[in-house]
């Protein structure tokens, strides 16, 4: 063989040439291949059924254990998992170690698999032995194996659709996530809220005295707790409270639990629509203005994914408390300072400046932003905001808010809300109080948490854009923050915070965390697109590629995290049970029939609204003048109200229940069930020579 010869027998001739229309056929067929794989091992609900043998019962040979995995799912299918079985032949049944021994059923939910694929069942037979099987299950929407596998889906679809040469394909890809972000939270949101909203009512206790105080304002044209009483400065949220009696008066058929949440709801939803239109008209502008649409629907995704790890905002629409109104307040005057600000005339100084001091009717301690504002605005002034319209403008509030006190102590006799005094101070101090020490410490570290992506938005515009970031922190920020930080510091540390439910007492500051948040994503995004046309032309197309499917592999981790806490929210909800708002109290249905008696309890909200011809005798002082200004007092309560039917104060109210029990005319006056007899928290007494002692006491009997 020639050498000419031999050097062609040694070239490597390709078996096939694959021309880039073949490669692209490739790529989407293992598109669908791939897509149908997570379909069949993931997606697909596949019903599960398996036969066990029963070694010590022969006669029966074997019971069947059915599975069914369920489409319980929110956006994209879960593992839920629902067994039956027969307990006269299987004493327990575990799936990944959760599980029951005695119910014959079980829905078996969030209960990741091992290896993302399988889970692992256990069946505890009537011997005490036990068989294990592996099963195979649509597994959590948070699980690392699926949604590596959907990654590398979307990054197949990504590559084919565009090979990113250019950097306009780039923009193109985050604002389609972006967009397809907020399309899928916004979505979770509207069917979260529906399901929220399908169970019964979660109204807390104390919005139950919303109600009364609206029936009575209708009834007798007076803000009383007890009808033919002098008025009662008993809400903290005066103006919430209007709100109620305006949806009673409309809707005149709800009932008391009805209508406090439909009102909480109402300004919850109202709420949400501000923030949208108020952020989303704000991006519009820049958007216009700065031909990056891209970037601001990045912001509005980033805002939107922050807010959803709020799901305690499901609590706050339904509890019918006023913390919905005071988001909406908090809300509209911030954006009516953006507006006055950046438009100072005269009109818009007055109204903005009556609007600040008309806060205390909203909530008297959101006075502390309303109040430091103006003075921020006063030691930053601009060219365009002058120290002589802060002074006015702070004067204007000044003036508006020592009306409303004026008024409130002409009015009510005293200038702040009765729960002022209880709680700080007042009978919630001391005794009460060591028992409460650690919640309101606690309650912040759950709102930080809550907060937390808010919170990296902000720290993330001031690391990586600090200059724009301050430049950006003006009069109106600088006063938010301030008052932000008293805020939370007074309720922190000088609050006995009974009933924080969720947090509720830092909630007020949500829409400034929100409003800073946003100004921290403009610095930040500010910064990321002045450097990415500068690190893209150094980029060759499969580092671009890489880096694209890593940008949407964190949206993707953010949004399936954010979906996967709403579906456990929603499913821990449903499966929750909510008693009767009655049930702490004892027969207080039966009692509820025996019309004109004083009642006396520390938990007034049910006992409020059973029956609104009582005369309801506040022990904890929320709603006696009383009691909240001078202290509590067994001799008053005993010798001068004399209730007819007292409920015993709570277990944590050691002191008064002490000093209730232990009195003379307590002992001598009436009958004592304990809260051992009646089998509740709090135990009920009868006075003897009351008019209803007989039903009362026929009612009572254990």
């Amino acid at each position: 063989m020639d050498k000419q010869a031999l050097s062609i027998a040694l070239v490597h001739k390709p078996l096939m040439k694959i021309s880039a229309q073949q490669q692209h056929i490739i790529r989407i067929a293992l598109i669908f291949v791939l897509g149908g794989f997570i379909y069949i091992i993931y997606l697909r609900p596949t019903p599960i059924s398996l036969d066990t043998i029963i070694p010590n019962t022969p006669q029966i040979s074997a019971t069947t254990i059915r599975f069914d995995l369920i489409t319980d799912t929110l956006l994209i299918p879960t593992q839920c998992v629902w067994a039956w079985w027969d307990m006269n032949n299987t004493r327990g049944v575990y799936i990944n170690g959760q599980g029951v021994a005695a119910p014959d059923n079980r829905l078996f939910c969030h209960v990741p698999p091992t290896n993302g694929v399988m889970a692992q069942l256990r069946v505890v037979l009537p011997d005490d032995t036990a068989i294990q099987y592996d099963f195979k299950v649509r597994v959590l929407i948070y699980d690392p194996i699926f949604l590596g596998l959907c990654l590398i889906w979307v990054a197949m679809v990504i590559m084919t659709i565009w090979e990113m040469k250019s950097l306009t394909a780039f923009w193109w890809v985050i604002g389609i996530m972006s967009a397809l972000c907020l399309f899928i939270i916004v979505l979770m949101a509207i069917i979260a809220t529906g399901l929220f909203l399908q169970t019964p009512p979660t109204v807390w206790d104390d919005a139950l005295m919303f109600a009364r105080y609206a029936h009575n304002l209708s009834t007798t044209g007076i803000w009383t707790w007890n009808m033919g009483e002098a008025p009662v400065f008993g809400m903290t949220e005066l103006a919430y409270g209007w709100m109620v009696y305006i949806v009673s008066r409309i809707n005149w058929w709800l009932s008391p639990v009805q209508l406090v949440q439909y009102a909480s709801t109402l300004f919850g939803v109202l709420w949400i629509i501000i923030i949208a239109l108020g952020l989303g008209g704000i991006s519009v502008g820049l958007s216009h203005k700065q031909k990056q649409a891209s970037r601001f629907l990045l912001i509005m995704a980033l805002i939107t994914i922050s807010l959803s790890a709020h799901t305690n905002l499901l609590h706050h629409f339904t509890s019918g408390m006023g913390t919905t109104t005071v988001l909406v307040y908090v809300t509209l005057y911030i954006i009516g300072m953006m507006i006055y600000i950046h438009t100072p005339t005269r009109p818009l100084m007055v109204f903005m400046g009556i609007f600040g001091g008309l806060g205390f009717v909203v909530r008297p301690d959101v006075m502390l932003f309303t109040v430091c504002v103006p003075i921020a605005l006063w030691l930053f002034p601009t060219k365009q905001y002058t120290r002589q319209q802060a002074v006015l403008f702070g004067g204007i509030t000044t003036i508006t808010f020592i009306i409303t006190l004026f008024i409130a102590r002409l009015y009510f006799g005293v200038a702040l809300p009765l729960p002022f005094f209880a709680k700080s101070g007042g009978i919630a101090d001391g005794y009460l109080a060591n028992q409460y020490v650690a919640v309101a410490i606690n309650q912040l570290g759950a709102y930080i948490y809550s907060n937390r992506y808010l919170i990296l938005l902000i720290i993330a515009g001031l690391v990586i854009h600090p200059k724009a970031f301050i430049k950006r922190m003006g009069g109106l920020e600088r006063g938010l923050i301030v008052g932000m930080l008293g805020y939370i510091g007074y309720y922190a540390l000088f609050v006995t915070q009974i009933m924080p439910e969720y947090q509720r007492f830092y909630y007020p500051t949500l829409p400034i965390l929100i409003w800073l948040a946003y100004l921290g994503g403009l610095s930040m995004t500010e910064r990321l697109w002045m450097l990415i046309p500068i690190v893209w032309r150094f980029l060759r197309v499969p580092i671009r590629q890489v880096m694209m499917v890593s940008i949407i592999a964190v949206g993707m981790i953010i949004v399936s995290d954010s979906i996967h806490q709403t579906h456990l929210f929603i499913s821990q909800h449903h499966h929750t049970y909510y008693p009767p708002h009655d049930a702490r109290w004892y027969k207080l249905a039966q009692f509820a029939n025996i019309d004109n008696i004083n009642v006396a309890t520390t938990e007034v909200g049910a006992v409020a609204v059973a029956n609104f011809s009582w005369r309801v005798i506040d022990l904890a002082g929320l709603n006696d003048t009383n009691f909240a200004l001078n202290g509590f007092s067994a001799s008053v309560l005993l010798n001068d109200y004399r209730p007819d039917l007292l409920y015993l104060p709570y277990p944590d109210y050691i002191e008064m229940l002490e000093a209730i029990t232990t009195h003379p005319t307590f002992m001598r006056d009436y009958t004592y069930f304990t809260a051992g007899q009646v089998r509740l928290p709090m135990g009920i007494a009868i006075r003897k020579d009351s008019p209803h002692y007989a039903d009362l006491f026929t009612i009572a009997q254990p």
